[in-house]
């Protein structure tokens, strides 16, 4: 099993209660509505299984915009808590955890009672709440299923901002929280490709506030929120592959594969 990477970083989160909304020292706005905190590759595969071979030469970094607005159908477990000590009704941010899978009616779709990877037969399932632009949880299925897709050496999952301050969010909120945080998370993933789901990571935002992305392919996929379906975020992510094509390739992705397998499961 893989060693969280973000081990050290989860010592810096101000946690105000232990289930309660988190936030690192770095704010002054008060409370947060909402907070999250990053998850790696190890925290899928305890609770997915290891993942197979073979693998990628990618290290992705997954990012979202913020944390959700809010949940009341899952208790949000410490990040520090291992899985071995949270029980099947705690969640981890970002991960397909028992309570998720469930969640989702993974179990009824896949056939298994436990979470595990997708594999050719069950992988469309996965994305369904990504391509539906809608529902609960729709980030831990349909991010288990492009970790799937890639076969990386490694992979992170996080936000632009940690915490969500309702009508206090903004801009600044942003740029602070990448400069301190992800900066600091981004060092401890290295990762050499982004595929991020929020248009607030444009080249203006890197270049200002997050020099270490600077090159980096990046998949700008469309949020699971955004309008319209799945004709575009199907389309979206075929024009980002070929957009990407010679840099992922020296990464020994296979660009070709990935499309295919994509518009097989999108199919489905």
């Amino acid at each position: 099993m893989r060693k969280d990477p973000f081990g050290a970083f989860y010592r810096d989160l101000n946690w105000d209660a232990p289930r309660g909304p988190r936030r690192c020292h770095e704010c002054t706005l008060g409370s947060p509505v909402a907070g999250a905190y990053p998850s790696a590759l190890c925290h899928f595969e305890e609770a997915l299984g290891e993942l197979d071979a073979p693998r990628s030469r990618a290290r992705v970094l997954f990012l979202l915009l913020e944390p959700r607005n809010g949940e009341t159908n899952f208790g949000l477990a410490p990040p520090e808590l291992a899985a071995s000590d949270r029980s099947v009704e705690e969640h981890r941010y970002f991960c397909l955890t028992p309570v998720a899978w469930h969640s989702l009616s993974l179990d009824r779709s896949t056939g298994s009672a436990t979470p595990r990877w997708p594999d050719a037969d069950t992988a469309h399932h996965y994305l369904r709440r990504y391509l539906s632009s809608g529902g609960s949880w729709s980030y831990d299925g349909f991010l288990a299923y492009f970790i799937w897709l890639l076969r990386p050496e490694q992979a992170a999952v996080t936000d632009l901002a940690m915490c969500h301050f309702g009508d206090l969010q903004g801009p600044g909120v942003y740029a602070r929280c990448a400069e301190t945080r992800l900066s600091r998370q981004i060092e401890l993933i290295a990762p050499n490709m982004v595929v991020s789901f929020t248009s607030a990571l444009n080249d203006r935002f890197i270049s200002d506030h997050l020099s270490s992305l600077v090159g980096l392919p990046r998949l700008t996929l469309l949020h699971p929120a955004a309008h319209g379906g799945r004709e575009p975020h199907s389309r979206r992510f075929l024009e980002q592959l070929a957009w990407n094509r010679s840099e992922l390739e020296t990464l020994s992705l296979e660009v070709d594969r990935i499309a295919d397998r994509w518009r097989l499961d999108v199919s489905r």
